[in-house]
């Protein structure tokens, strides 16, 4: 079995602002380095892009779904066996799906714009046994203030806007509070990591020591340092955050590729997707256009949160002989798979990212890490 990392349960009323407080947390542990991964728990569109992107095109792909027990049982399984400590961002609304989630955490850090529903969720955390570590009241009209020394943290903060990890002071005691509860380093959880990798002879492209932040411009190095070099003999596996073209990139060229780390899954096989006409069983539907030279194809899931066991049902469209980019809300493990099949049918490959004001960067063909300026067909903006 594996560790029981640390769960935090981060619940409260609607509109308290959950999403950016999490997000501003998030944010505040990878500058400590400390391991853990956001896990947006309501099917509600939201992520850390959601952030990082132009407001218009955010609400332009977002993606909101309804609240199902399907979802939530999906996202159960994956706290049950989580590779790492996890913050988790739940819904508003204390319910049966809420009780099916805080059963896998082990914390709770609750976030209210009113004291009665605050005392709820208070009551909820207590019944479903998760130890409460804070209480932030939030305002819109007051500055971030700590109330008292004691335990849990409690705190006013105005959740308006995102702010910079050197401007923060009162979220910021409070994540090294966590740091504190989680106990591992980013160092030391990269080694276990390393240490469960089912191969052990397979070569490690741990992205995230190749760059922190990553720019479309450092693809061609990467690609002729780090993985052409070793894509024949060697077999590899890819580990490390980093945007969804990197890791799409790293399958076009490499067919060695046969390890990626998944934040919420742990070690995973790269996958081997087929390209047919099989849509009764595909748990993705697609959306395809076709504008100034580029096929456009839009990747989004039947379900919510899309089981493990469900990856090898994909298939691909057939598509046209055209310039490709791929887009959709989807995990590393779709780009993988999906720039694989479609390297060698296509003349250029590109993958869409949405964080800024949307990039288009090609993966596969003359110019791997070219920004294309493309008009995105499916968001009006």
């Amino acid at each position: 079995m594996p560790p029981t990392y640390p769960a935090f349960f981060i619940g409260g009323p609607p509109h308290s602002g959950k999403s950016i407080f999490s997000y501003r947390l998030s944010q505040l542990l990878r500058h400590l380095r400390v391991p853990h991964y956001l896990l947006r728990a309501a099917p509600d569109g939201e992520g850390d892009w959601t952030r990082e992107s132009e407001q218009a095109l955010a609400r332009a792909l977002r993606d909101k779904r309804s609240y199902e027990t399907r979802f939530a049982e999906r996202v159960a399984r994956v706290l049950a066996s989580r590779p790492q400590p996890f913050l988790v961002d739940v819904g508003g609304k204390i319910t049966r799906e809420q009780e099916l989630i805080a059963t896998h955490c082990t914390h709770a850090i609750l976030v209210s714009n009113n004291r009665k529903d605050l005392q709820a969720w208070h009551d909820f955390a207590r019944c479903m046994g998760l130890q409460v570590v804070g209480h932030f009241h939030s305002r819109l009209d007051a500055t971030d203030t700590r109330l008292g020394t004691g335990d849990p943290f409690e705190a006013i903060l105005n959740l308006r806007e995102k702010q910079p990890v050197e401007a923060e002071t009162v979220l910021a005691e409070f994540a090294q509070r966590l740091a504190e509860i989680i106990g591992l380093s980013v160092e030391e959880m990269r080694d276990v990591h390393f240490n469960t990798l089912p191969d052990p002879s397979a070569r490690i492209l741990d992205v995230e020591r190749f760059a922190s932040r990553w720019e479309p411009s450092m693809l061609p190095r990467f690609l002729e340092e780090e993985v052409l070099p070793y894509c024949e003999g060697d077999t590899l596996a890819i580990y490390g955050r980093a945007p969804n073209w990197v890791y799409a990139a790293v399958a076009a060229v490499a067919p060695s590729l046969a390890w990626q780390f998944d934040a919420t899954l742990g070690w995973l096989p790269t996958l081997q997707l087929s390209i047919g006409h099989d849509h009764a069983h595909n748990p993705i539907e697609w959306t395809h256009a076709v504008e100034d030279g580029w096929q456009w194809l839009r990747a989004r899931p039947k379900p919510p949160f899309i089981a493990r066991n469900e990856m090898n049902t994909i298939t691909l469209p057939a598509l046209e002989p055209l310039s490709l980019v791929l887009e959709g809300k989807m995990p590393h493990w779709f780009y993988i798979g999906a720039a694989r099949a479609y390297a060698s049918h296509v003349p250029r490959l590109a993958i869409f990212q949405a964080q800024r004001s949307g990039l288009v960067v090609e993966i596969s063909g003359q110019q791997p890490g070219c920004v294309h300026t493309l008009r995105h067909p499916f968001a009006q903006v």
